[in-house]
């Protein structure tokens, strides 16, 4: 998993955290933010390309809120981005119809 990867890079090859560049893609984001939270890692920056507020948005743009609300999910991008501790950048695309281009400015708030 993203853990033991960083694991690896850190102990076995000695990267510094601060010459580490994460990203996140989509649904990558979340695990990038999550990873992040749990190794308390700050790296050179963090890139977040169409990222996502939290899973339960996703599931009500693509079914009904109420069905989301049933949702049990672990994703919460607007919590797991605040204590983030680098430069972060978000990248969104017009394009995007399971992520909406207002999920960006929304973590972006959290900041």
């Amino acid at each position: 998993d993203a853990c033991s990867v960083i694991t690896h890079l850190r102990e076995d090859l000695q990267v510094a955290q601060e010459d580490l560049i994460i990203l996140g893609r989509s649904m990558g984001t979340g695990v990038s933010l999550e990873m992040l939270n749990r190794t308390k890692l700050k790296p050179d920056c963090l890139l977040l390309m169409q990222p996502f507020a939290t899973l339960q948005e996703i599931i009500a743009n693509l079914t009904t809120k109420k069905f989301a609300e049933l949702c049990v999910t672990r994703f919460d991008n607007k919590t797991e981005i605040k204590p983030v501790n680098c430069p972060i950048l978000i990248i969104e695309s017009e394009n995007d119809k399971l992520f909406q281009r207002k999920m960006g400015p929304e973590l972006a708030a959290q900041v």
